[in-house]
């Protein structure tokens, strides 16, 4: 009989779409905030403006503050000057890649994370059991159904580095607390198992929901 494979990371179009609303807005704002203050990397700008427009909230000023020089460099030329190099998203010669390509390995590791703090919210894990299982799941995804995004992001990364990342960034734990105000039946948790490699659950859950 072949061995069913669990679903992997694979995004949807509709996913992506979505993506924004997973989370309340104002945590959407503090990590494109926190992105921004520490990589200066543009697209989280453009990701703040989006949310806060999408969510009916004020536009961070530092949102503005962004656009603003950009904007009056761009009007002053009488639109000679390229807007993608003034915003950032166009890197100087001698500089590989986007400002998009640089956040392609940014989103991945978010959406990890996000993914180990559903594990420790719904199904009371310790950072080791859920990192173990969202490694094995990303590795038993074929790199060609990971890649399916402009840019080819690795999938080069481990349950150890997955634990370091996680211990780095507190506001994942605040996204734990926000998972727990939406409990999850128990089907909801059953069905979620499913996009993992049966080998990756700890034994109590394997046992608990029957899933071999």
């Amino acid at each position: 009989m072949k061995k069913q494979r669990s679903p992997g990371y694979q995004r949807s179009k509709e996913q992506k779409k979505n993506s924004f609303l997973d989370l309340p807005p104002d945590m959407l704002l503090e990590l494109k905030t926190r992105g921004f203050e520490e990589s200066k990397n543009p697209v989280y700008a453009l990701e703040a403006f989006l949310i806060a427009r999408e969510a009916d909230l004020e536009i961070p000023s530092w949102t503005l503050s962004w656009l603003d020089g950009p904007f009056k460099e761009f009007y002053a030329s009488s639109g000679k000057k390229n807007l993608n190099e003034l915003l950032g998203f166009s890197r100087g010669q001698g500089q590989q890649g986007t400002a998009f390509k640089a956040l392609a390995v940014a989103e991945r590791n978010d959406i990890l994370l996000r993914d180990i703090a559903r594990l420790r919210s719904h199904f009371n894990m310790s950072l080791e059991e859920a990192s173990y299982m969202v490694a094995r799941r990303l590795e038993e995804t074929p790199l060609a159904e990971f890649n399916r995004t402009v840019f080819k992001v690795k999938k080069d990364i481990t349950d150890r580095t997955l634990r370091d990342l996680y211990s780095s960034e507190p506001i994942y734990e605040q996204i734990e607390k926000q998972f727990r105000k939406r409990p999850w039946t128990e089907k909801d948790k059953a069905k979620y198992l499913e996009l993992y490699p049966p080998d990756s659950l700890p034994l109590r859950l394997s046992s608990q929901f029957r899933l071999n």
